[in-house]
């Protein structure tokens, strides 16, 4: 079958607990035949750190973290907004949120050596 008339997936990812599972040999196909196109990983939420360096050290060159940026979000606004008076500021309930998703950021850019 031509690389570029496979239809099969190459993580299979979702927002339970579960592992997410690559698939290193069709991405290690993928990335020595399409060399000119790059590869994006959705749903990298859930993807152990090994296997994100791995996908980046294979040639991917996006990595969606999306749920985990949301789901880390409201947590934290959760616990902000649970305590608030009804005079606090808005920005200082918001900042716990704000530097969680910079501390995420941070680690993943670290991970995927970005810094």
């Amino acid at each position: 079958m031509e690389l570029l008339n496979k239809r099969e997936v190459v993580s299979t990812c979702s927002r339970s607990i579960s592992k997410a599972n690559i698939n290193f040999e069709l991405l290690e196909e993928l990335s020595s035949n399409m060399k000119e196109v790059g590869i994006v990983l959705h749903g990298g939420t859930g993807v152990s750190d090994q296997d994100m360096r791995r996908c980046v050290k294979q040639g991917m060159k996006k990595i969606n973290v999306g749920t985990e940026l949301n789901k880390s979000y409201i947590e934290e606004i959760n616990k902000t907004f649970s305590t608030a008076q009804p005079l606090t500021s808005l920005r200082k309930l918001l900042l716990p949120a704000n530097n969680r998703i910079k501390d995420i950021v941070m680690e993943k850019s670290n991970l995927f050596q970005l810094l």
